[in-house]
């Protein structure tokens, strides 16, 4: 039965490009592969306190997010054997971007966002000064409590790199609205962490580094624009088929400069673009390419 309406479905949109067409599907079939998922959004007692047996369940549903219950789930997991373990780094990585991906891609209420943002970046930050070698360099390095964290940071091994990522990530998007002497309070410490990411492993999650730079830069009051783009071009050469460079280059950087057509060709490449070439991401892209038509749908009131 799923067949006959799917193949319907594609018979009744022929204005869909073949990707767009694809991704809708896939959305679909995902969803239906998950009408047997919990049922419930407590942790069932006898793993409440197993960490190991959480970070799977939660590792599980993760792998199922773009079901938006699955990804909750994947929350409610991570962060009870985050509680449990808050030294296991890749654990604590894996909880922050799960935090990031609710706030950014599921929920819709502003506070909500608000509070998972700086929940993951809590996390990831009670994790990195909680590291031997921050702790060792904090205790030894000169000056305030402000540049022997910066110092402490300089120091972090690639191991450190997932932590620092999903730190700014999060970080970022929760000061992304926030007044401008918020942001430059952190600018140095965001600064810090992303050029030590990108010496370490500048390809890090699809040009991550050069991705946060140019939205970071681009939202930044006194900042020549050419900077902002040219960190989005790297990350977008590094990996042209990871969709939310293009989003927030079309969001941040296209918007602030007023070039409409840029914004239009950017988004307009998201949804003909194919969502499954990276496996890994496939959820974000898919979501990408929801929020490339609905940025579109306001395009007249970004563009005023």
């Amino acid at each position: 039965m799923n067949k006959i309406i799917l193949s319907s479905v594609c018979r009744k949109v022929p204005a869909f490009s073949l990707a767009k067409c694809t991704s809708f599907l896939l959305i679909i079939v995902i969803f239906l592969s998950g009408c047997s998922s919990l049922r419930t959004n407590t942790i069932p007692s006898k793993i409440s306190d197993n960490a190991e047996l959480l970070a799977e369940r939660g590792e599980n549903h993760w792998g199922k997010r773009i079901r938006p219950k699955d990804a909750r789930l994947a929350h409610i997991m991570l962060k009870r054997a985050v509680s449990l373990t808050p030294q296991d780094q890749q654990l604590v990585a894996l909880f922050a971007r799960v935090c990031h991906f609710l706030a950014y891609y599921v929920e819709k209420d502003s506070e909500t966002k608000e509070i998972l943002y700086l929940e993951g970046a809590e996390a990831a930050w009670e994790c990195i000064v909680a590291l031997p070698e921050y702790e060792q360099i904090f205790n030894s390095a000169q000056g305030d409590s402000a540049a022997k964290s910066l110092a402490s940071l300089s120091v972090l091994t690639g191991n450190s790199i997932p932590l620092m990522y999903w730190y700014c990530a999060n970080k970022g998007r929760y000061l992304a609205h926030k007044k401008v002497v918020e942001r430059l309070h952190y600018r140095e410490t965001l600064e810090t962490m992303m050029h030590k990411i990108m010496s370490e492993n500048s390809d890090y999650y699809f040009g991550g580094p050069n991705r946060v730079f140019g939205a970071f830069y681009a939202r930044l009051p006194g900042v020549d624009l050419s900077i902002a783009a040219d960190y989005f071009n790297k990350s977008i050469e590094n990996s042209p088929d990871y969709f939310g460079t293009y989003i927030l280059r079309a969001r941040y950087l296209h918007t602030k400069a007023g070039d409409r057509t840029a914004f239009e060709k950017d988004l307009q490449f998201v949804l003909d673009a194919d969502p499954t070439v990276l496996p890994d991401v496939m959820p974000e892209n898919l979501m990408a390419q929801e929020r490339a038509e609905e940025l579109l749908t306001h395009i007249n009131m970004l563009f005023e």
